[in-house]
C-alpha cells in the first residue's frame, strides 16, 4: 500500500479470485497454487507430515504414538507392514522387477524450521540470518519475506496459536537439522526397515531407492554438513533409482503452461554429462550398485496441445530421443513417466494438470518415433556399446556418408553363458522387416514377441561380438548381410532360405 511498485495485470486478477481464507488447522497449503513443487518447499503441513514420519521423535518430543510409544517407530512400522501385504500379494509374479520403497520422498523442512524458529526465538532479523545460513545470502531472507508476507507461518508464539499450527512442544533446533543431514540420517535407516521387511517376506525382492527432494535440489552438495546416502545395510540386492528432468519447465507453482521451445534447441544438446553427475552417487557413496533411472519424460503439449499435437510432437520426440541416446551411450536402465490412459487435452494427466502421458488424449501413443526402440533385455556377454539412430537422430556423417535412419548397434565381449542375447525388435519401427548384420553365431527372430535371438560362437580373448540391425530403406547399399526377417519370413544371407 502507498509504494511505486508497478505489479503486472495478473497480479489484480489472482487477488480478486483467491479463495476464501483457510484456518491453519484446514491447510497451509499456499492456495490455488497447488503445484506439488511449491508445496514442498512452502506447505507447513507438508513439511510436519514428513517430519513426523521421518523424526517424529526428536522434532515433536511431546507427542507419542497411541500405545505411548516411538511416534516414528510407530508411522513407519505401519507402512513397512503395508509393503509386506503387498509383497504377499505381488510377489509370486516374474515380471516384478522391484520394489521403490518411497517416491521423491520430502527433504524440504524450511517452512517448519521458519515456524519452530520465528516462534521460539521470537527473532525475526535472527530468524531471517539463519535462513541466510542456511539457503545463502540472498535466497534465505527472500524466503523469510515471502512466508511471513503471505502469513505462511504463524504470526505470534502464543499457545493457542502455535496450537493451531501443530506447532506445540516443536524442537526448532532438530527441524533445523532435518535439511542438513535428512538422506542420511533419517531417509537411510527407513529404506533399511522397510527393505529388510519386504526381503524378509520374500527374499528375492530388489529393493528400489532414491535420495529425497531436498535441500540439495536448491543449493546443490554442501560440503561443510552434506551426508550422502550409502549402501543400505542388511539389504541383498538394491537398484539406486534416481529421478531427472531437464529444464522444461515454467516458473514453478504457477501451474502454468510449459516453456517455450523450437526442435532445434534441444537438438545437440548435452543430456550425458548431467545423467552421468546423477548416476555417479552409486559409484561414489552406494558401493557401485545398478542404476535405473526411475523417473525422466517430458511435457507434450509445448506451445499448447493443438499446436503440439499438429506439430507431431516433435519438439517432445526430440527430447526423449536426446534422453534415450544418452542413457543407451551410458548404459543406464531408464523409466519413462508416465502412461496415463486418463489424459485428457484440457487437464493433461488430471492430477496435477501436467501434460507427460506418452498417451494422447485419443488414447494413441504420440511421439513413440522416439522411446519405441530396439534394446538387447538380455546379454549372453558384457555389453560394451549399444545405439539407436530414430528418426530424430541428427546426422553426425562420418566420411561423407550419413547415419543409417533406424539402425541398432548392439556390442558385447567376453561371452559368459550359452543362452542367446534378446534383443527387443519392435514392429513399429520395422514394419518392413529388418536387415541383420552379426560378427558371429547365428540368429532367430520370434515375430510374436518381436525378440531376436542371437547365439554368438566365438570366444577368442579380446573377441568383440556385434550384431547391427536396419530397415530395408530406398537406395540403400545393403551388402553381407546374415539375415533378413519380416513376419515369418525369414532370408539366410547366403542365399538360402527358410
Amino acid at each position: 500500500d502507498g509504494g511505486d511498485l508497478t505489479l503486472p495485470e495478473w497480479v489484480g486478477a489472482l487477488v480478486e479470485n483467491l479463495p476464501g481464507r483457510f484456518g491453519p488447522e484446514e491447510t497451509t497449503t499456499l492456495l490455488p497454487w497447488t503445484f506439488w513443487g511449491i508445496n514442498y518447499l512452502l506447505d507447513l503441513d507438508v513439511d510436519r507430515a514428513y517430519a513426523a514420519f521421518f523424526a517424529g521423535d526428536e522434532v515433536f518430543p511431546e507427542l507419542t504414538a497411541p500405545d505411548g510409544g516411538s511416534l516414528e517407530d510407530y508411522l513407519q512400522e505401519a507402512y513397512a507392514r503395508a509393503w509386506v501385504e503387498l509383497v504377499k500379494r505381488v510377489g509370486k509374479y516374474d515380471n516384478i522387477i522391484g520394489y521403490d520403497v518411497m517416491n521423491e520422498p520430502g527433504g524440504f523442512f524450511i517452512m517448519l524450521t521458519l515456524a519452530a524458529a520465528t516462534s521460539s526465538l521470537n527473532d525475526p532479523a535472527a530468524v531471517s540470518g539463519l535462513l541466510a545460513d542456511l539457503l545463502g545470502e540472498e535466497l534465505g531472507p527472500q524466503i523469510h519475506t515471502l512466508a511471513t508476507g503471505l502469513q505462511l507461518i504463524p504470526p505470534d508464539n502464543t499457545p493457542e496459536t502455535l496450537a493451531a499450527w501443530g506447532l506445540e512442544g516443536v524442537d526448532w533446533m532438530a527441524a533445523l537439522g532435518l535439511n542438513l543431514s535428512f538422506d542420511a540420517d533419517h531417509l537411510q535407516p527407513f529404506y533399511e526397515r522397510v527393505g529388510r521387511a519386504i526381503q524378509a517376506e520374500d527374499p528375492r525382492a530388489i529393493i528400489w531407492f532414491e535420495p529425497s527432494a531436498g535441500l540439495r535440489m536448491l543449493t546443490g552438495p554442501m560440503a561443510q554438513w552434506d551426508k550422502h546416502l550409502t549402501r543400505l545395510e542388511g539389504i541383498k540386492q538394491m537398484v539406486y533409482a534416481p529421478h531427472h528432468y531437464f529444464d522444461i519447465y515454467p516458473n514453478p507453482g504457477f501451474n502454468e503452461d510449459p516453456r517455450d521451445f523450437i526442435p532445434e534447441e534441444w537438438t545437440y544438446r548435452d543430456f550425458a554429462t548431467k545423467l552421468t553427475e546423477v548416476a555417479s552417487d552409486a559409484s561414489e557413496y552406494l558401493g557401485n550398485i545398478p542404476v535405473v533411472f526411475g523417473e525422466f519424460g517430458t511435457y507434450f503439449n509445448f506451445g499448447g496441445i493443438d499446436a503440439s499435437k499438429a506439430d507431431g510432437y516433435a519438439v517432445s520426440a526430440r527430447i526423449l530421443d536426446r534422453y534415450y541416446e544418452a542413457f543407451e551411450d551410458l548404459g543406464l536402465g531408464r523409466i519413462v513417466w508416465c502412461f496415463s490412459p486418463e489424459n485428457t487435452a484440457e487437464d493433461g494427466d488430471g492430477w496435477n494438470r501436467e501434460d507427460f502421458s506418452i498417451l494422447g488424449p485419443d488414447r494413441q501413443p504420440r511421439a513413440w518415433t522416439a522411446y519405441v526402440r530396439p534394446y538387447a533385455r538380455a546379454a549372453s556377454g558384457k555389453p560394451v556399446h549399444s545405439h539407436f539412430h530414430s528418426q530424430h537422430h541428427y546426422t553426425d556423417s562420418e566420411k561423407g556418408e550419413p547415419v543409417p535412419e533406424r539402425e541398432f548397434r548392439f556390442e558385447m565381449e567376453s561371452r559368459e553363458t550359452l543362452a542367446p542375447t534378446e534383443i527387443f525388435v519392435p514392429l513399429r519401427q520395422y514394419p518392413e522387416g529388418f536387415y541383420v548384420w552379426l560378427s558371429d553365431g547365428t540368429a532367430y527372430y520370434d515375430p510374436d514377441h518381436q525378440m531376436l535371438y542371437w547365439s554368438p560362437s566365438r570366444d577368442e580373448p579380446g573377441w568383440i561380438h556385434g550384431i547391427t540391425i536396419r530397415p530395408p530403406l530406398p537406395d540403400q547399399d545393403v551388402t553381407d548381410w546374415s539375415y533378413f526377417f519380416h513376419g515369418d519370413f525369414t532370408l539366410n544371407g547366403k542365399g538360402g532360405v527358410k
